[in-house]
């Protein structure tokens, strides 16, 4: 770091580094996987490790912390090696590759297949990429893109056709706004990366399939719906912060202004 900063950028930034060392005093494994623990305190019957998603979170907190202090740079290359832990090479139910939900040997026996999970991964590929410029990070990211494409519903029949699933396994049909909206901001950065339109068609598709089954009238976000079209109503924060964040990627693809004025309306909605 260098040169004077705001007080409430420095402020805000000593408190991420606190965080993140928290994180890593109670938390980080000590077998030199680059892995954590799910929590602390531990209690008996606990994983080893965590899951999927609170790692790809600890992921990518190491990247924001490298975007702003490169003594960090160490950190992020710890943890996306520890990501491949999770990578599932010969692929799932639709047979292309992606992160299971658990590690895989020999640190676990791996776990299904999340397409919010990849989302998640893939985003931070892509922030590595930017940050960077690792070519082999934009290429994970468009791996994981193929993935979440492949989890869209493609049987008519159900109530509400269409929607990326939420995951694999094959306890759960529901299609959910964290596995359709992360796709849609996946695909526009790599649209804005590439310039591929491919990747802007499969975002609107994923935006509106979304708009037109879960945003309630208010603006926010349900959860998810199953085949019959039975809507689970309950409005969680991160269902929210994810399309706001798309209608301003969509603005910038577009120059369209009606996204901005949908963002504004979904922020507004989520801070009353």
């Amino acid at each position: 770091m260098g040169g004077s900063q705001h007080p409430d950028r420095s402020r805000a930034l000593s408190r991420g580094i606190a965080a993140y060392a928290a994180l890593e005093r109670h938390l980080a494994s000590e077998d030199g996987s680059g892995l954590v623990r799910e929590r602390y305190p531990a209690t008996s019957g606990d994983n080893a490790y965590s899951y999927e998603w609170p790692f790809s979170q600890v992921h990518i907190a190491a990247l924001d912390l490298a975007a702003v202090d490169t003594r960090y740079a160490a950190e992020v290359t710890e943890r996306a090696k520890a990501q491949e832990h999770y990578w599932h090479a010969g692929g799932g139910t639709t047979e292309l590759p992606g992160y299971d939900s658990y590690p895989r040997a020999p640190y676990g026996s791996g776990g299904d297949i999340f397409y919010d999970d990849n989302e998640w991964v893939g985003l931070a590929k892509v922030q590595l990429h930017l940050q960077t410029g690792d070519s082999t990070a934009l290429a994970r990211a468009k791996e994981i893109f193929d993935l979440v494409r492949s989890g869209w519903d493609t049987d008519s029949t159900h109530a509400a056709p269409g929607g990326v699933f939420w995951t694999q396994a094959n306890w759960s049909q529901d299609r959910n706004t964290v596995s359709n909206m992360p796709g849609a901001q996946l695909a526009l950065r790599l649209h804005q990366i590439t310039g591929e339109d491919g990747y802007l068609d499969w975002a609107r598709r994923f935006y509106d399939w979304t708009n037109t089954y879960l945003q309630s009238p208010g603006a926010l976000y349900r959860d998810h719906l199953d085949l019959k079209g039975t809507v689970e109503k309950t409005i969680w924060s991160y269902n929210q912060g994810v399309p706001v964040g798309v209608n301003v990627l969509l603005y910038k693809a577009t120059h369209d202004r009606t996204y901005l004025r949908r963002a504004e309306r979904i922020a507004q909605a989520a801070y009353a």
